[in-house]
C-alpha cells in the first residue's frame, strides 16, 4: 500500500494558500457560486499577471489559481479584494463552504438569498468554529442535483412548497420548516456537530460522527422523504444556458477569457461551468461539449511536478486512458494515495508509487495495492482485464 503522503487537514484559501511544487495554490470560493463576466475576465488577467495561467476547478466548485509566487501574492490578493472576490478574514473564508446548485433560474433567487444568510450566520461572533472541510450543501434549484457532492449539512426543497428539509450527511432523519427558519436549523445541526465532539484536532466530518451516535437532536428526527434526485443534465444546451466541461478541471486563463465572453459562469462541482444565457461556444482542447467524450469519467488530481507529494504525473495517464477505458467505466487517477481528485470508490484506481504506478478497481486511492509498474505495462494490464471475458 503506497500511504507516503501528509494530510493538511485543511483546505488552502486566498488569504492562507498552500505551497505546491509549482508555487503557492490560491482557491477561490466566489459567493453565491457565480463569476459575472467582470470578475471572470479580471480573474484571467490575475492568473496571468500573478500566476502560471492555470487554474483549476475543484469538487467543491472553487476555483484554484496556480503558480503564484511570495512576490505576486500580495498584489493579486490586493487585485481579488478589488474584484470582491476574497473575504476580509481567514476565519469567514474558511468557514465558508457551500456548494450552491447552478440551474437555479434567473428570476428564483431563493437559493442565493439562503446562500448570503449562511454566510452572514457562519461569521457571527457566536457560530461554531467548524473544520475546514466541513461544508453546506444549498440544492434547493428544483430537485436535488447535489446529492453525491461533499457537504456534512444538506438542504433540499420538500415536496410541499416553501418547505425545506435540513439534515446531517448520513442521517435518515431531519428538520422539516418554512424558508424563514431554514439557515437557524443548519446552524443549530453544525453547532451540534460541535457539541458532540465531531471536531478533533481541527478535523472532523459529519457522516463519520454519525457512525458514532444512535440519536439526532429532537428537532432533526421526522423520517425522510427526500426528492428523488435529478437526472444530470447532459453536455450542452439546458434550461439554464450551457453547459461545458473541463478537460481534468483545468482552465487556462484564455480559455476563462472565452466563457467570461459568454456570460455569467456558474461554477459546478462536476469540473463543469454552466455559462447562463450562452448558446454556443467556439471548440477549444481543454472545453468539452460532447457528453460521449471519455475524459467526463476520468478524473485527476495535478500530480507531480505541480504537486510536491505526487510519486508521478497524471494528467499523460489519464489522456492515455481515454482510449482505453470502457464505455459507461469511470476511472480516478491520484499522484498519492492520498487521493484528492476523489474521496471515494471507483470503477478503476490507479496510483503513482515510488518507481511506478498501481491500479485496482472498486477502490479507493489508499486501498491501492501491489507492484508499482511502468505505464506502458499498467495499462497493457488494464486493457487486457477489461478485455477479458470473466471481466466485471
Amino acid at each position: 500500500m503506497s500511504n507516503s503522503f501528509s494530510v493538511k487537514g485543511w483546505c488552502p484559501g486566498a488569504l492562507r494558500p498552500m505551497l505546491a511544487g509549482d508555487g503557492y495554490v490560491v482557491r477561490l470560493r466566489p459567493k453565491e457560486g457565480v463569476l459575472n463576466p467582470e470578475q471572470a475576465h479580471a480573474l484571467a488577467q490575475m492568473a496571468r499577471l500573478y500566476g502560471n495561467g492555470i487554474m483549476t476547478l475543484t469538487s467543491r466548485a472553487n476555483i484554484q489559481l496556480r503558480g503564484v509566487t511570495d512576490v505576486s501574492f500580495t498584489p493579486l490578493i490586493e487585485n481579488l479584494g478589488a474584484n470582491n472576490l476574497i473575504d476580509y478574514s481567514i476565519r469567514t473564508e474558511s468557514q465558508r463552504n457551500i456548494i450552491l446548485s447552478p440551474f437555479w433560474q434567473a428570476g428564483d433567487r431563493s437559493q442565493c438569498r439562503l446562500s448570503m444568510i449562511l454566510i452572514n450566520a457562519l461569521g457571527a461572533k457566536t457560530a461554531p468554529i467548524l473544520p475546514d472541510k466541513f461544508g453546506f450543501v444549498l440544492d434547493i434549484a428544483g430537485a436535488p442535483h447535489l446529492r453525491a457532492a461533499s457537504g456534512d449539512v444538506r438542504i433540499e426543497r420538500t415536496k410541499e412548497a416553501g418547505h425545506f428539509w435540513v439534515y446531517a450527511d448520513g442521517a435518515s432523519t431531519g428538520w422539516r420548516g418554512p424558508q424563514a427558519k431554514v439557515i437557524k436549523a443548519a446552524m443549530d445541526l453544525a453547532k451540534w456537530f460541535v457539541e458532540k465532539g465531531g471536531m478533533s484536532n481541527g478535523r472532523g466530518r459529519m457522516r463519520t460522527l454519525m457512525q458514532s451516535l444512535p440519536t439526532m437532536p429532537e428537532d432533526f428526527t421526522t423520517h425522510l422523504q427526500l426528492l428523488p434526485p435529478a437526472q444530470m443534465p447532459n453536455l450542452g444546451l439546458c434550461d439554464q444556458g450551457l453547459l461545458v466541461g473541463l478537460r481534468f478541471g483545468n482552465l487556462s486563463a484564455d480559455l476563462l477569457d472565452i466563457l467570461a465572453d459568454q456570460g455569467e459562469l456558474r461554477l459546478t462541482p462536476w469540473r463543469m461551468v454552466l455559462v447562463a444565457g450562452a448558446k454556443a461556444l467556439a471548440a477549444h482542447p481543454d472545453l468539452i461539449i460532447d457528453p460521449r467524450d471519455p475524459s467526463l469519467r476520468i478524473e485527476a488530481c495535478i500530480g507531480a511536478p505541480a504537486c510536491n507529494q505526487a510519486h508521478g504525473t497524471t494528467y499523460d495517464m489519464a489522456q492515455r486512458l481515454t482510449h482505453i477505458l470502457p464505455v459507461g467505466r469511470f476511472a480516478h487517477i491520484s499522484g498519492c494515495a492520498k487521493g484528492c481528485a476523489r474521496t471515494g470508490n471507483c470503477d478503476l484506481t490507479i496510483v503513482a508509487q515510488e518507481g511506478g504506478y498501481a491500479w485496482g478497481k472498486k477502490v479507493c486511492a489508499d486501498d491501492i495495492m501491489g507492484p508499482a509498474l511502468s505505464k506502458d505495462f499498467l495499462l497493457k494490464d488494464i486493457q487486457a482485464t477489461f478485455e477479458s471475458p470473466n471481466n466485471v
